[in-house]
């Protein structure tokens, strides 16, 4: 295409100067005129200087040359002074026209080059609107400035406070610019790296490969001029931007303001970037402890639903805040029906409502005190413990008061059952001591018979087999609590045998009651420890007969309740027991209320009783009606491997 039109060119050049030809031997022979007609002298001349620029200066020395010489052939006789004067002016006119053909080319090509890169900073701005990824951003960034031919290469570098890479991208370089990427990973920076990260102005480069000739890209961006500058927004430095040019437009002023406003373009591009993290991280943060916060608001909630203490909270103005479950059955009100609401409108009890008001308006820590609440469901009053406590926010401005509600009901009726225990322990105990103390003073005071000795010797040790049957209670019901020192020895043994032997025994000691077993047949030998569960069943002729005082039938029975389990059951006909003194049978030292005072005993039979059951895999439970009498059941596995 080129070659084409250089041919074109060199053929009209030679029909124009054909014509300058024709014209000298037009105006010398035909027209018989002493001077030429030169104006179209000056079409070639011009064409030359545009087509040819110093090259073309050959045209008007051809054409002053023919202007002078033909005279010589032509017309010697001839001189004219004004085509001498005309030549020179051919040479003076081509050499202008070369100069301002050289200048308008300079100027079209800085245009062409302006233009070029005021597009590619046109395409940087439209890149940075829209992409919000980082890598890819500084990737975009370098292709676009040498997609329109502003720049020939150019690359970014992200470079840490320490002065190492932390990501990068090029255009135009391909594997040449590796050798300085592992350099920026070392922490290794270059002479125009150095200058443009301690400077804020653009860092101009006219001779890469021997103003920088340690740097990796030296040789590639040879005969080239570079740009570089830090990129930079608000005092902070997050790396390079560095592109090559032409090197005649480097020292350009409006060529190093347009790439210093584009440096800034792409550092206020990954400010925005780093304020986007920042505020997703922030988002994410937020979220995360806004999680946590609803988890823990959960937890508490569920924490304060189940737990078995009452909790209530009040703001400063004393309204309900909030009640647990716990806090309405205790309280015996519906929060719902109550939030918001006064305290002093919602509960009667002054104790709570007094310690509350107090606790608020000495901003003090709070308050420990017990009162009493009728209880619908029983006779007897429900003891409750509180203790209140100032909620203050972290300037110390009071912001509630949170009181806690404990049952204590059945603390007191323990503290008194144990109270009531030692008093009768402490009784049962003294009672044989003191037959034993004075029997024995007795026998070493006094001379006495044979028979009569052995008469006291006799209550001594009755005496003393029932003082080692309330200690061994005690030691029994203490192993069961801990399981240290109770063991269960299981051997193949007949219930049968058991059974029998103890009824013999009460027999004998309890003349007013009538003894009537009914034991199945076909109940098989279990594994069981002998000695244990004779004392469970022994524990339970004594309860029967004991709580019989006006005598009766007592019946123990036997029978298969399955294939796996036999069921022994003793029943009275004694004083029985009410629905609420049977709730509590199984509980230590519970012995029966004020009408019963005249049985004996520690109250802790019965819990032995069911530790031994238990220890054997079996069930027990007691069925009653007051006024009728009692019937004890137990359970025991036929094969069993429990303990």
């Amino acid at each position: 295409m080129n070659e084409a039109k250089e041919k074109y060119k060199i053929i009209v050049m030679v029909v124009l100067l054909a014509g300058a030809c024709f014209l000298t031997y037009y105006f010398h022979l035909v027209a018989g005129r002493g001077t030429v007609f030169t104006h179209l002298f000056y079409v070639p001349i011009i064409l030359a200087a545009r087509w040819w620029k110093i090259k073309g200066i050959a045209v008007p020395l051809f054409l002053a040359l023919l202007l002078i010489f033909s005279h010589f052939p032509v017309r010697a006789d001839v001189e004219t002074v004004n085509d001498l004067i005309r030549a020179p002016m051919f040479i003076l006119v081509g050499l202008t026209a070369i100069v301002l053909t050289e200048r308008i080319a300079k100027a079209e090509q800085k245009a062409a080059h302006l233009n070029a890169v005021l597009g590619a900073i046109q395409n940087v701005n439209r890149l940075i609107a829209r992409e919000n990824d980082r890598d890819r951003l500084f990737e975009g960034v370098c292709y676009a400035l040498i997609e329109t031919r502003g720049y020939y290469t150019a690359w970014i570098a992200l470079i840490d406070g320490s002065g190492k890479l932390v990501t990068f991208a090029e255009a135009g370089l391909g594997a040449d610019f590796l050798p300085l990427v592992e350099r920026l990973k070392a922490g290794e920076l270059t002479p125009c790296v150095q200058k443009a990260l301690k400077q804020p102005d653009v860092v101009v480069t006219n001779d890469p490969s021997s103003a920088c000739a340690d740097c990796p890209l030296a040789k590639r961006c040879a005969a080239m001029g570079a740009m570089t500058r830090r990129l930079e927004h608000h005092g902070k430095i997050y790396g390079l931007l560095s592109a090559s040019i032409p090197a005649e437009f480097t020292a350009n002023e409006e060529e190093q303001a347009l790439f210093k406003e584009l440096a800034a373009n792409v550092a206020f591009a990954v400010h925005e970037m780093e304020l986007e993290e920042e505020r997703k991280s922030s988002e994410e943060e937020l979220a995360r402890q806004a999680r946590e916060l609803s988890h823990e608001r959960e937890k508490l909630k569920v924490i304060l639903q189940s737990t078995a203490d009452g909790i209530l909270v009040t703001d400063p103005q004393s309204r309900i805040l909030m009640a647990n479950p716990s806090a309405e059955h205790l309280l015996g009100f519906s929060f719902k029906e109550v939030v918001g609401k006064k305290l002093d409108v919602t509960i009667r009890e002054k104790t709570l409502t007094e310690k509350i008001y107090k606790t608020r308006q000495e901003a003090r820590i709070g308050y420990e005190f017990e009162l009493e609440l009728k209880d619908p469901t029983s006779s007897e009053p429900r003891v409750l413990s509180g203790k209140t406590a100032c909620l203050k926010d972290r300037e110390g401005k009071v912001m509630g008061v949170v009181t806690a509600l404990s049952d204590i009901t059945r603390l007191r009726e323990v503290d008194r059952m144990k109270t009531e225990f030692l008093s009768t322990a402490a009784h049962q105990i003294r009672t044989p001591l003191t037959s034993i103390q004075g029997f024995s003073e007795i026998l070493l005071t006094r001379e006495i018979g044979k028979e009569e000795t052995r008469k006291f010797l006799t209550y001594i040790n009755k005496q003393a087999v029932e003082l080692a049957a309330i200690i061994n209670e005690l030691l029994d019901i203490s192993r069961i609590e801990s399981e240290k020192g109770f063991q269960v020895e299981k051997h193949p043994c007949s219930i049968q045998s058991i059974i029998e032997e103890n009824v013999r025994i009460f027999e004998e000691t309890s003349k007013i009651h009538r003894f009537h077993i009914d034991l199945e047949s076909d109940i098989p030998d279990i594994s069981m420890d002998r000695d244990k569960i004779s004392q469970a069943i022994k524990n339970l002729l004594s309860n029967a007969t004991k709580y019989s005082p006006e005598g009766g039938e007592i019946r123990i029975s036997a029978r298969r309740r399955d294939q796996k389990t036999i069921e022994i059951s003793i029943s009275d006909q004694g004083i029985g027991m009410t629905d609420q003194q049977l709730y509590h049978v199984f509980e230590k030292f519970y012995r029966a209320g004020a009408s019963d005072k005249a049985v004996e005993g520690t109250g802790l039979g019965l819990s032995i009783v069911k530790g031994i059951v238990e220890a054997h895999g079996g069930k027990i439970w007691i069925e009653s009606r007051y006024g009728v009498g009692t019937t004890a059941h137990f359970t025991l596995p036929v094969n069993t491997n429990v303990r």
